[in-house]
């Protein structure tokens, strides 16, 4: 049987003064290496809004990365109220055209980190902007230690794609966001919560799969994360 096609959206250097032809495309090897994994075939989309259309038609399913900046405020209706937020419009933009583009043809998508983020904005949600700003807490969402260690965890809501898929009350993970999700419209269903309230997991049951974690499961830190991604490749075969 042929295997799916994944797409994975990748970053890229933010340099200004690097000339385009100097400027990278990144992407960390195990976002691939766990589809190869779960049985996908990783394929790397360089952000080009041009292309959200024809990438879409391609691919089977979709997974928006993680990555060191925020979506723009105005995304969700607000004025930039932190220090702490940093933008990069090309590809938030692309990304937005992109996952729209994979929903209205109801393939799977999941969103991690950041990307989790872009998606809870795409279906009509609220970010915090910076979570020490607005949340009481004695975790730091920006662990400091390795990211291939654990730094806190997560309870999984039952009744949830997410606990279908972990089959587990608990996940340990790890932690690297300075925002988060910041309500539950209607739509969207919470389906992790850390241990201080700050929403780590959102789904949407208006489509085949649509699922976005704040934790990066390609690090594989807890013996479930490898399900989340098997659980993608299996809904992209139908």
């Amino acid at each position: 049987m042929k295997k799916p096609i994944i797409g994975i959206t990748a970053d890229y250097d933010n340099n200004p003064t690097s000339p385009d032809y100097t400027k990278n495309i990144l992407l960390r090897k195990n976002y691939c290496s766990v589809i190869e994994l779960a049985g996908g075939l990783p394929f790397i989309l360089p952000h080009s809004e041009n292309l959200a259309k024809e990438y879409s038609k391609n691919i089977d399913a979709l997974i928006i990365s993680g990555g060191n900046f925020d979506i723009d405020p105005s995304h969700f209706g607000e004025k930039t109220n932190s220090s702490f937020v940093k933008t990069k419009p090309e590809r938030t933009n692309f990304e937005i055209n992109l996952a729209k583009e994979i929903l209205n043809q109801n393939k799977p998508l999941l969103g991690i980190c950041g990307g989790q983020q872009l998606l809870h904005v795409i279906l009509g949600g609220k970010l915090i902007q910076h979570i020490p700003d607005e949340v009481e807490t004695n975790i730091n969402h920006e662990q400091p230690n390795p990211r291939n260690e654990p730094g806190h965890e997560v309870s999984v809501k039952r009744e949830t794609l997410l606990y279908d898929i972990v089959k587990k009350n608990k996940l340990n993970v790890n932690s690297a966001h300075h925002q988060s999700i910041k309500d539950e419209p209607k739509g969207i269903q919470i389906n992790a919560v850390a241990p201080d309230g700050v929403y780590e997991g959102i789904e949407c049951n208006l489509y085949k799969f649509c699922l976005g974690v704040q934790w990066h499961p390609e690090y594989l830190i807890d013996d479930s994360d490898i399900k989340i991604f098997a659980a993608l490749v299996d809904a992209s075969k139908n």
